[in-house]
């Protein structure tokens, strides 16, 4: 329990997300964080919604949601909701319906924002930016934070002194444009790493008019051994060709999996420290994702897995876009999820500049109170990282906010004890 005093003016929003609209009226699909260019054929980004709390003393007059996305500082769509009055402790939520379909490659920030006539007290709580990508081989469904280390273990588990074969999680892709397929990435987010435990990706395809259950393994790569270098790492493997198997149709369902065996047969093991895929939370899930198969069970994509947005991509061999001919966003500096998070200690801080720039980081409590300043004076462009001791901290959820020049983005951690 928290008591903590009220502002004036404070929106709070609470949560946002948005659709890839694949022109199925008769489908809800979670929107694609990477795509490649050649499949723009079919969708668009829509049904932007976001809901904000007035937990300020007064009543906000004339609050309204917007949403605006920019490529390379320069805004290429905006549109906002209805002005609305929210009284003091009340929440609104707006949804968007306006589209937006990219036609360029490039690496797009969207920017949700709640206001009102009033000075905001605390506005970094009122806005949230997420990045997508236009690729020329990537598809994905999450972006490059992992809030979460999933293991799929602590669901199917057997306490018989079994060791664990053949476990796998994926990400489900649908295909739009005859494509070849070339390799899969998953972020590797930890586990025991004791030599016993290795891995492979797999392509699953579920054909035409079967039980999406029930899928065909297409490719495999080879396997590889699980040890410790790889933690927060990106892992990519290609897949074996046979100048059949990897052709792809328009209308292709497809899984791009990661298959595991764990040598212990230690239960615990097998539950709290197996084999973990880092999951994504940026955006509310609308529609399940993931699937996965368990050991002696078959093919699900309910429970567990259906509510956590796995990091595995697709990349397909599409190179028209080696250099992607952008930067990676001249409007601000990308800052990454802290890792680990949650944390007791000590926790990392990865951030990106497209430019020379004076970086300076602030953390504060949800009061809006500031706990801790960092400068880290001039900065070269390139990826940098920072470590933020905690020690001094109490146990609760956190805000940091980059500062890169006059840009500036704001992510959420927490520290537990």
């Amino acid at each position: 329990f928290t008591l903590s005093e009220a502002l004036d003016n404070d929106l709070q929003m609470k949560f946002a997300q948005m659709e890839w609209d694949d022109e199925n009226e008769n489908t809800v699909m979670s929107p694609y964080f990477m795509i490649p260019k050649s499949h723009l054929n079919q969708g668009s980004y829509t049904n932007f919604k976001a809901s904000a709390l007035n937990f300020g003393e007064y009543d906000q007059e004339e609050a309204f949601f917007s949403v605006d996305i920019t490529k390379n500082n320069q805004n290429v769509f905006h549109a906002a909701g209805d002005k609305k009055n929210i009284y003091t402790l009340l929440t609104d939520t707006t949804l968007i319906t306006d589209k937006y379909t990219p036609t360029e490659f490039g690496h797009y920030k969207t920017t949700y924002k709640y206001q009102s006539n009033a000075t905001d007290d605390t506005p970094e709580n009122n806005e949230k930016s997420v990045y997508f990508n236009v690729t020329d081989s990537v598809f994905s469904h999450a972006d490059g934070t992992a809030e979460e280390a999933c293991n799929w273990g602590i669901e199917t588990y057997k306490d018989d002194g079994s060791t664990i074969q053949g476990h796998i999680v994926g990400v489900k892709y649908y295909i739009t444009k005859d494509c070849e397929a070339n390799s899969i990435s998953a972020f590797i987010a930890g586990g025991l790493a004791d030599g016993r435990t290795d891995f492979r990706f797999a392509l699953h395809q579920v054909p035409a008019d079967s039980d999406p259950l029930y899928p065909v393994e297409l490719m495999v790569s080879d396997y590889l051994s699980y040890d410790s270098t790889m933690i927060g790492k990106w892992i990519t493997l290609p897949l074996t060709k046979d100048g059949e198997t990897e052709m792809l149709k328009a209308g292709d369902l497809v899984y791009a999996a990661v298959e595991y065996n764990i040598d212990h047969t230690e239960y615990q093991i097998q539950r709290y420290d197996g084999f973990k895929i880092g999951a994504d939370y940026s955006f509310k899930l609308l529609d399940p994702v993931g699937v996965a198969k368990g050991k002696d069970a078959g093919w699900s994509n309910t429970g567990f897995i259906s509510e956590r947005n796995l990091m595995i991509r697709l990349n397909i061999n599409e190179h028209g876009n080696g250099s992607d001919g952008v930067d990676l966003t001249r409007s601000a500096a990308k800052v990454g999820q802290n890792y680990p998070n949650p944390f007791s200690q000590t926790t990392d801080i990865d951030y990106v500049l497209t430019s020379d720039s004076e970086v300076s980081i602030t953390v504060m409590d949800l009061t809006g109170r500031v706990v801790m300043e960092l400068n880290q004076g001039k900065q070269p462009a390139g990826s940098h990282n920072v470590k933020i001791d905690a020690g001094s901290l109490d146990s609760g959820i956190y805000l940091y906010t980059l500062k890169a020049g006059a840009n500036s983005e704001t992510r959420r951690m927490t520290v537990s004890r």
